[in-house]
């Protein structure tokens, strides 16, 4: 788990969700009051970072619609690894 902290406040945090064959699934969660400040990236790429340094690959996952969370991914450049298909 790594924990973004601003203000000597933990804001974020993120954590392997899922975790199979050298593959763990980013988790995170942030406190209202903190989101678009930054504090998911600096989890996240906290997180990456030590998943790397595991000799595993990071991935994160989101659903299309939450702009914010794929602007993450993006920014971070992690590995897309499943997509939902809706036939409704």
């Amino acid at each position: 788990m790594i924990v973004a902290i601003q203000n000597e406040e933990a804001t974020s945090i993120c954590a392997s969700a899922r975790k199979s064959a050298g593959l763990h699934e980013a988790g995170v969660e942030t406190r209202t009051e903190f989101q678009r400040q930054g504090c998911v990236r600096q989890a996240v790429s906290g997180w990456a970072k030590s998943v790397h340094d595991l000799g595993d690959t990071p991935v994160y996952s989101t659903s299309w619609d939450n702009d914010a969370s794929l602007a993450v991914a993006r920014s971070l450049a992690l590995t897309m690894f499943a997509v939902d298909y809706w036939i409704r």
